[in-house]
């Protein structure tokens, strides 16, 4: 049809109107012939572009180098500035457009210059801040061309009026550039710095403890370390920092080293620019109060990690304990291994998370504290970092320095009190113990516990923490240090012991399984089938398959939650005679009641069948779960696969059955105000005349 109206159509062209626009550039792409390069070999870019430029004025810039030098020129905007692209005809032109003089447009000097890659153009330019405002770009390009001679500087431009950046030829020159002297502008030194990635400026900055110290006292302070070892401040308010960036790491390091800063007595700290978290981590927690042990104190007990390794030392909220913030985190460490200053608990500061992981319970309130001191004393002198105990003392809590030490203090077995041993466990709730436990069954006669640890060996040696064994010898319990460990446990093969395959399940609550359970409406097909049927899903997806006759359902548990919605997601399994059945998660009463309709006016006659075909068609294959009918009450129920079909069943019409329209409605709990409906009518009716039957609510159902 388009093809009939185009011939149908004039083919005489529309006489050109007076003082028409120029036709758009893009157009010439299918006129001009390219020399056959690839594009971006045939592109060069434009800086200096101001709003007011537009593709006559470049064309006419580009003039002398013939009417079919210039295929395509675009304007488009990167970070605040606008350039323009130009794709030229042949690379010769290419080289013939850097050869023309700028052109001046607008105040500003329009420059073609070659299209690098994004890390060359990076690496071969140069920041200036710290200069008087308003700044001559003119003078900028004058100074570096003056030093390294003409055609090296590209452009020069500012960004969001704080930097001032410099494109060279190259990266070479760029380099020579920040080893020059700086241009000489008013009263401030110009700070010049590499363009660098993120990952590069942030091993080169510092954090100075201070937003109140002048450019030129920091300048002046750190002038011995080179002849421009600083090329950046900049203050960060939200932390109370000045931020320092130096020309090289190795020069930050010197530093960290150098000198401090002393103003008024008080030494101004110089650190590396660190989170709030990451500071945490540097820190060790020290019991003992300022009175006990103050801080001039603390210095000369670290003074063996270096003049400047402690960074600051504050104290609790309570003033019994004091924080001492190292330089890094190694700093910190060693400082642990230290002695301890005025034999005070020290102990790094760590979230309370931390603190539980590294923890172990005594479930005892007769066994002396010194017991337990004497029994870990040979993990080592500071190992054992805090000892807590309940209201009651009924519990006791013992700290250790990390987790390392802890797991060693958990394998060397329990304290002895009156030749008893003493109950020991990790310090985790039940819910991570639960997600760390695994489940062998069933076990065949003659099971040890070494065909655990041998089958878990390639997870690492000693990851498997403990294992119990059930009094009827039919389940046993593998827990191992983390629920980590535990996941890779499950993605083994199944262990064969005795020639028996032993099936490893999570350790769940009966409500995990339940989530995890899929429910087949027959108890006619055999395990073997159900598995055969979902083996794609791998060979340790099923973990357990319950047939139960009476109710003709099988209940089928998976690994993981995922894994059922995969296998909902499956053809369903065929009875031997081929027809299908109705598979769903294994809900709750309160799910299945969300994921129902009701079904009003049903005669006797009505069938699954016809009801299953009737949303079967309106919501797709798999829809309906089940169906069920109340004889003699003209009721039903529909059970869909999730809630939101149920409510896109509920908006349908309902089924026809033997020319009856049947009423769809939601179903309701039998809640409070059915049960007080049913009161008020029984008490409107005590000792009055026999009445007819009230008719049935609703709710009653």
């Amino acid at each position: 049809e388009k093809k009939e109206k185009k011939g149908k159509a004039s083919k005489e062209p529309e006489a050109p109107k007076e003082d028409a626009e120029p036709e758009p550039v893009w157009k010439r792409r299918k006129e001009v012939k390219t020399d056959g390069t690839p594009c971006h070999k045939r592109e060069a870019k434009l800086v200096g572009c101001t709003d007011g430029l537009k593709v006559s004025h470049v064309l006419e810039h580009l003039a002398p180098l013939g009417a079919d030098a210039v295929v395509d020129i675009r304007f488009y905007h990167a970070s605040g500035i606008r350039l323009g692209k130009v794709e030229f005809s042949t690379q010769a032109h290419v080289a013939a457009a850097f050869a023309l003089p700028p052109l001046a447009f607008g105040g500003e000097e329009v420059v073609v210059i070659p299209k690098r890659s994004v890390e060359e153009e990076r690496r071969s330019e140069v920041i200036l801040s710290n200069f008087p405002t308003p700044l001559n770009l003119g003078q900028i390009k004058a100074h570096y061309v003056g030093l390294l001679g003409p055609g090296t500087v590209y452009c020069v431009y500012l960004l969001h009026g704080r930097w001032c950046y410099v494109q060279f030829k190259s990266p070479e020159l760029a380099l020579k550039a920040q080893e020059s002297p700086r241009p000489a502008l008013g009263m401030k030194e110009v700070l010049v710095k590499p363009n660098r990635s993120k990952d590069e400026r942030e091993k080169c900055e510092l954090a100075l403890c201070c937003t109140a110290l002048r450019d030129e006292q920091i300048i002046a302070h750190y002038k011995p370390l080179g002849q421009y070892p600083i090329v950046g401040i900049a203050r960060v308010t939200t932390q109370q920092v000045t931020l320092l960036e130096f020309y090289t790491a190795e020069i930050a390091k010197k530093a960290l080293e150098w000198k401090r800063i002393v103003v008024n007595s008080r030494e101004i700290v110089l650190k590396p620019f660190r989170t709030q978290a990451e500071d945490h981590k540097c820190e060790v927690v020290i019991h003992a109060s300022v009175d006990d042990l103050s801080r001039e104190a603390i210095k000369e007990h670290y003074s063996s990690l270096g003049p400047n390794s402690i960074t600051k030392i504050t104290k609790s909220g309570d003033e019994k304990m004091q924080f001492v913030e190292f330089l890094t985190r190694d700093l910190a460490m060693q400082a642990l291994a230290l002695p301890r200053p005025g034999g005070a608990i020290v102990k790094p500061n760590r979230t309370k998370e931390e603190d539980m992981q590294c923890q172990l319970v005594v479930e005892s309130s007769t066994v002396p504290d010194e017991v337990l001191i004497d029994h870990y004393k040979e993990l080592g002198p500071n190992s054992l970092v805090g000892l807590y105990a309940n209201q009651n003392r009924s519990v006791r809590y013992l700290e250790f320095l990390s987790w390392k030490t802890t797991k060693r203090a958990f394998s060397m077995g329990r304290p002895m009190v009156d030749g008893r041993p003493v109950p020991v466990r990790l310090n985790r709730t039940t819910e991570e113990e639960l997600q760390a436990t695994l489940v062998w069954k069933p076990l065949p006669a003659g099971f040890a516990v070494e065909a655990v640890k041998a089958h878990y060996k390639s997870i690492g040696e000693g990851c498997v923490m403990k294992t119990s064994v059930s009094p009827d010898q039919a389940v046993c319990f593998v827990t191992f240090w983390n629920a980590k460990q535990a996941q890779q446990a499950l993605a083994l093969p199944r262990p064969v012991v005795g020639g028996q395959e032993v099936v490893v399940k999570p350790n769940r609550s009966p409500e995990e399984s339940r989530r995890c359970q899929a429910l087949l409406k027959t108890s006619a097909l055999s395990e073997k089938s159900i598995k055969k049927h979902y083996r794609e899903l791998g060979p340790t997806a099923v973990v357990g398959v319950t047939v139960v006759p009476e109710g003709n359902v099988t209940f089928v548990e998976f690994m993981t939650h995922a894994l059922l919605l995969k296998a909902l997601a499956l053809p369903a399994p065929k009875h031997k005679k081929g027809a299908e059945v109705p598979v769903g998660p294994n809900k709750s009463k309160a799910e299945v009641h969300k994921c129902s309709v009701l079904l009003l006016n049903c005669p006797d006659t009505v069938s699954d069948a016809v009801v299953r075909k009737h949303y079967t068609k309106a919501l797709g294959a798999g829809s309906v779960v089940g169906t069920s009918y109340l004889k003699g009450t003209g009721k039903g129920f529909v059970e869909f696969q999730t809630e939101a079909l149920a409510l896109k069943a509920k908006a349908l019409e309902g089924p026809t059955v033997d020319g009856t329209q049947l009423v769809v409605k939601a179903t309701r709990s039998r809640g409070k105000g059915a049960k007080e409906r049913r009161k008020q009518r029984k008490v409107s009716t005590a000792g009055s005349a026999p009445a007819a039957e009230p008719a049935m609510d609703e709710d009653d159902d």
